[in-house]
């Protein structure tokens, strides 16, 4: 795989505080990644670090096959999107466009050319004469998308542009820059605390916690296949349910006991031992309602409008169904569940590590 940022041993530390513990990854040339996980994982700073505004306390980053660690960021041939447009509020949309270009000496003309290409690119053509104040939200997170955008650099960095967007404004910026990203195909790397958008915008997710990498795969991979109770709890909404119990032998199998002795069947490949504590983790979409299922008691509804979303006890585990449409399910009620066993997950209680060969 040829590489277009690579990260080898990375560390970070303030002080006698370390929070980038050993970080390795490979980025391959127009891949879009997405760094993601909760407040304080490190992503920002990974990111920061790439981009030389944060020194790399040991270890290599390189960009092209070339070391940066000592480069400035100017000489490093990458251009940052950030959480705040920080666009020239006494510059007009075609001066912001242009800003970046004027230390490289271009022609009047090409810088015309440029910028034109580029505002046709993101749909700003008819606003290059308006000031920021002038601009929705939107409208400037193009402006300093494009600005990143006309230097045409290596590498594209995000670092949660999205965030100070409103709910329908952040959906319809992620398709236009997915949309824009399939176009150009630059590397990119994104960092945010959305699993929405990493989960949709990402060709792999790099799902970080307290400063290391807790698991990399395509956004599915993560979905379907969790390394830990983690991810599975990070990735997907709403959240996986998980039921703690032991491994019990049945039937040349195992199965997890809770302790208030429910009974639910384990994947024949899950690599448990008799009496090991251990987690099953159910997403709510995988659960059916059946009258011959396990137990649950129903608590409260929650209308979505094209589904209803159920929360209830099975047990003393909190447990939300999805059980697609809307079912005629009140709260109050005791229903069976059922699940398909193949694609339940299963967690060592312990190391909250993934038990399943494959996974």
């Amino acid at each position: 795989m040829t590489v277009t940022v690579s990260l080898r041993q990375v560390r970070k530390a303030f002080g006698a505080a370390e929070v980038i513990h050993g970080i390795d990854l490979d980025i391959a040339p127009g891949e879009f990644v997405v760094l993601v996980g909760p407040s304080g994982c490190g992503k920002s700073t990974l990111l920061r670090m790439i981009a030389g505004l944060e020194s790399v306390s040991s270890g290599e980053i390189a960009i092209d096959g070339l070391v940066v660690n000592d480069i400035d960021p100017a000489d490093r041939d990458i251009a940052m999107v950030f959480q705040s447009y920080a666009l020239y509020p006494h510059m007009t949309v075609r001066e912001n466009l242009a800003f970046s270009l004027d230390a490289r000496g271009l022609s009047r003309a090409a810088k015309t050319e440029k910028i034109g290409q580029v505002a046709l690119v993101l749909g700003l053509e008819t606003l290059l004469n308006r000031y920021p104040r002038q601009l929705s939200g939107g409208q400037r997170q193009r402006v300093a998308m494009g600005r990143a955008m006309v230097r045409d650099p290596r590498v594209f960095l995000f670092d949660e542009p999205l965030s100070n967007l409103d709910a329908k404004l952040r959906a319809q910026m992620r398709l236009e820059l997915k949309a824009l990203h399939k176009r150009l195909r630059n590397t990119a790397v994104y960092v945010t605390h959305d699993q929405v958008e990493a989960m949709t915008m990402a060709d792999r997710v790099v799902l970080m916690r307290d400063g290391r990498i807790e698991q990399i795969g395509k956004p599915l991979e993560l979905y379907d296949r969790p390394a830990s109770a983690f991810v599975a709890q990070f990735i997907g909404l709403p959240a996986m349910n998980m039921v703690h119990g032991r491994a019990m032998p049945r039937n040349g199998g195992y199965e997890l006991e809770t302790a208030e002795g429910l009974r639910l069947p384990l994947p024949a490949d899950a690599a448990v031992n008799e009496g090991q504590p251990i987690i099953v983790g159910l997403r709510p979409e995988h659960l059916t309602i059946a009258d011959d299922g396990l137990p649950c008691n129903i608590e409260l509804t929650e209308p979505l409008g094209r589904e209803i979303l159920v929360y209830g006890t099975m047990g003393n585990s909190p447990i939300c169904i999805a059980p697609g449409g809307r079912p005629a399910i009140d709260a109050g009620c005791k229903v069976g569940l059922r699940y398909d066993v193949q694609i339940a997950c299963v967690f060592d209680a312990a190391s909250e590590r993934s038990l399943r060969h494959g996974h």
